[in-house]
């Protein structure tokens, strides 16, 4: 019995450590909110679109209509609409915003 923990030590060791160091500058362990910018819904027309400010914990779809943002987590925020309902929104990636009500936003390219 004793040996088969070694066994598992040594392959922590060897293989998963490395792996982690490996890894750990991926981004995925940075504590930083993704960039505030402009999101579009493409599917449908004309693309309605949002302002969205993470560090100000911020979503605007309007000038009369914007929300404060409850984070979760990075990726998880949530927001009280005008229904009083809470919406979750999920940051997929960093140009890429879904909301629990179904609708998909992207970010607007900034032309140069």
């Amino acid at each position: 019995m004793k040996w088969k923990m070694n066994k598992v030590k040594t392959f922590i060791n060897i293989y998963c450590i490395p792996f982690l160091i490996l890894f750990s500058n991926c981004g995925l362990f940075e504590k930083k909110f993704p960039p505030n910018g402009t999101f579009c819904n493409v599917l449908t027309k004309p693309f309605p679109c949002i302002e969205i400010q993470f560090a100000e914990k911020k979503i605007i779809f309007s000038q009369e209509e914007a929300y404060q943002l409850e984070v979760v987590s990075r990726v998880e925020y949530y927001y009280q609409n005008k229904a009083s309902e809470k919406i979750q929104m999920l940051v997929t990636s960093e140009n890429r915003v879904q909301l629990s009500d179904g609708r998909f936003f992207l970010r607007k390219k900034v032309k140069k």
